[in-house]
């Protein structure tokens, strides 16, 4: 082989270290515009700092591959910045999905497992809320993953003769953990006495035994089918999906259904079973659907 062709050679297996360099910077200045942007919580890089160990091990592997580079396979330069690629991508990839094993888990937390009849939460926070039914315990709280200025939650609990209250609130200090709000699941076995205030809500009560519910913000609330009268106090602009051939009664202000009926305090849509009791307040736009 000439002396040209063994150097255009190399220069073209040399591509190959500089192109994993390039792909590790890349997602390197991703990560940490997406945390500047608020796109991600500042803890996602608390979790890629946390991968140390998968760090080491890269650097141990290239290490060991480095006499086969002396020999002229100069491919094995890009073994270190893909390793370190792939090792961000996946910290990255398990801090959306919240995996229990890393830093920011840490702010998530769990209620009691307690089995109580009735249980009342109240939260109010400057941010987005997203409610669920899908909690084991009575109730589960964790951070959303995207960035903001909300503090992780703490809880007030009182349980007494088959009953619960907890109070939820914003810790003193958000530190690395600040984030665009928090996600809440409850449990489906108690009666709930909820009240909910946020700058956004994305608030699912199907599945769940609702006696009284009062929220404020701006955003969606889907409520479940009562299995006896209910409560709702609404304020903000708010979009509410009622159950189908439920009956409510509004009174107050709000945009509803064509077929309901027009009354001298609101609206009201008659069916059997229980009734759905919903006031508004405020100047908001609360805009009541069937799903």
């Amino acid at each position: 082989m000439s002396t040209e062709g063994k150097t255009n050679g190399e220069s073209r297996s040399g591509l190959w270290p500089r192109l994993g360099w390039v792909l590790f910077a890349l997602v390197a200045a991703a990560l940490l515009l997406a945390v500047l942007a608020g796109v991600l919580m500042r803890a996602a890089i608390l979790d890629v700092v946390s991968f140390w160990p998968a760090w080491v091990l890269a650097l141990l592997i290239s290490m060991a591959l480095w006499p086969l580079r002396r020999k002229g396979v100069v491919r094995i330069g890009a073994v270190l910045p893909l390793l370190l690629f792939s090792w961000v991508a996946i910290a990255v990839s398990l801090h959306l999905q919240a995996w229990e094993m890393l830093p920011s888990a840490s702010a998530d937390f769990s209620g009691p497992s307690t089995e109580v009849s009735s249980a009342g939460l109240s939260l109010e926070v400057d941010g987005l809320v997203e409610l669920g039914n899908d909690a084991d315990n009575l109730y589960e709280v964790r951070l959303l993953r995207s960035g903001g200025g909300v503090a992780p939650a703490e809880a007030l609990e009182r349980l007494a003769d088959g009953s619960a209250t907890i109070e939820l609130r914003e810790r003193a200090e958000a530190g690395w953990f600040a984030s665009a709000g928090w996600r809440l699941d409850l449990s489906r076995s108690p009666a709930w006495r909820l009240n909910i205030v946020a700058d956004e809500i994305d608030v699912d009560l199907r599945g769940l035994v609702v006696s009284d519910l009062v929220v404020e913000g701006s955003g969606t609330v889907w409520l479940g089918t009562p299995v006896d009268d209910v409560q709702v106090v609404l304020t903000g602009d708010l979009r509410v999906v009622i159950p189908v051939d439920t009956a409510v009664e509004l009174e107050g202000v709000a945009t509803t259904p064509p077929n309901w009926e027009q009354t001298e305090s609101g609206a009201r849509f008659e069916a059997g079973g229980p009734v759905i009791r919903i006031g508004t307040s405020g100047t908001g736009v609360i805009e009541i659907v069937n799903p």
